[in-house]
């Protein structure tokens, strides 16, 4: 069956509703749902069985099961890291090194105050 415009619902519904919760997770399920249910002709309760089959169909391929376990583990360590204040901690102490050699004047001063400014640009756009 052609859905045509239909077929375009779900990962925009579920983009928008990414943006505005801020739960990406949530978003990506309910546009795997919204789809399965335009896929079944507007049932809600075959669309959901069969959105439900699907996702466990997603985790019989271990190759599948670890790329999500991988994900999730990523993310929690980046909360951890994110709660726990390391980035600020790191970007303190580099900000003392840098005011080290900025202090000094020296040939190379100039050169490692860029290197760990872009060290510490590089390590924020991975935290954030």
């Amino acid at each position: 069956m052609d859905y045509g415009f239909l077929s375009i619902l779900p990962p925009v519904i579920a983009i928008i509703l990414a943006l505005r919760t801020k739960q990406v997770y949530v978003s990506l399920l309910f546009g795997i749902w919204f789809a399965w249910i335009i896929m079944n002709d507007w049932n809600f309760l075959t669309g959901t069985i069969a959105a439900i089959e699907a996702l466990v169909n997603v985790f019989k391929s271990e190759g599948n099961t670890r790329t999500i376990m991988f994900s999730a583990m990523v993310g929690a360590l980046l909360l951890f890291i994110q709660y726990s204040r390391g980035i600020e901690g790191f970007v303190n102490r580099i900000n003392r090194i840098i005011d080290h050699f900025e202090k000094k004047q020296s040939g190379y001063s100039r050169v490692i105050v860029q290197l760990l400014a872009h060290l510490t640009g590089l390590i924020l756009f991975v935290e954030s």
